[in-house]
């Protein structure tokens, strides 16, 4: 589970992620998805078409819980096509498309695009398993724009936060001979990497700059032998996940809680 302002990037980081799901699988949105508080008419639209818009809509505290916080995320996702004189395209895609025809955006309609869109989102759930639900959906609207129809449609997204922000840990950490496993957190766009540390006493490291540090195959590994760092003793390891949502230079880190570290580990 997460904040409102981190499940907003993670929708969006999604929706960026989304393809067509035949070769050469091009993206349905693309880069073309903003967070906004609102667009001025005058203003001119996304350069690439089809985009989407992201914004708060209501948030309601959970009575029973008052840590939790339903809410809302408004989706507008809009096309721009041509080729009819009233319009069809824009909602329903025309002869423009893409061939294949399920590999491109191309002439596709809103009606056509909102189905691999609406599928991504109902495959993001929260650390806790909980869905992100599409609760209503607008009529569709068009407008007729330097010879394209504009068609677009919004969405109401219902997602269980956070009052707090939240940076999950690894999990399951445990060792079989000198090797070291874990489980990884929930998939999130600004989950980074694995952190280990040791000490050669019965205290695991605080921190991520506690004690000395252990290279990972990967960024995200979920095993290492530790033996070729550390070398024969016992030791206390402490595992942590990193995560970077604005820049390498501000990176944040899970907190150390229970079933992070393991103390006095003998390792041959």
């Amino acid at each position: 589970m997460s904040a409102p302002w981190q499940a907003i990037r993670e929708i969006a980081a999604e929706l960026k992620a989304v393809t067509w799901d035949t070769s050469p699988n091009e993206e349905v949105l693309g880069s073309s998805v903003y967070i906004t508080g609102g667009l001025e008419e005058s203003r001119s639209l996304p350069g690439r078409l089809p985009f989407a818009f992201l914004n708060f809509g209501t948030a309601t505290t959970d009575p029973d819980d008052p840590a939790l916080v339903e809410q809302e995320v408004m989706l507008i996702l809009a096309v721009a096509v041509g080729g009819h004189e009233y319009g069809e395209h824009a909602l329903i895609g025309g002869p423009g498309a893409g061939s294949p025809r399920s590999s491109s955006s191309k002439g596709r309609g809103v009606g056509e695009v909102e189905v691999p869109i609406l599928a991504a989102i109902g495959r993001l759930t929260g650390a806790d398993g909980v869905p992100i639900l599409v609760v209503d959906r607008s009529h569709t609207q068009t407008q007729f724009l330097e010879g394209k129809h504009i068609a677009w449609r919004q969405y109401v997204l219902a997602v269980t936060c956070t009052e707090t922000e939240e940076f999950p840990p690894p999990s399951h950490f445990a060792f079989s001979s000198n090797t070291g496993s874990w489980d990884l957190p929930a998939s999130r766009y600004d989950l980074d990497s694995i952190v280990l540390r040791y000490n050669n006493t019965g205290t695991a490291p605080t921190s991520v700059t506690d004690g000395s540090g252990i290279t990972l195959a990967a960024d995200l590994s979920t095993s290492v032998d530790v033996s070729g760092t550390t070398g024969s003793g016992t030791f206390s390891f402490a595992l942590f996940a990193k995560y970077v949502a604005f820049g390498t230079d501000d990176p944040k880190y899970s907190s150390q809680v229970t079933g992070t570290t393991r103390l006095s580990v003998s390792v041959s």
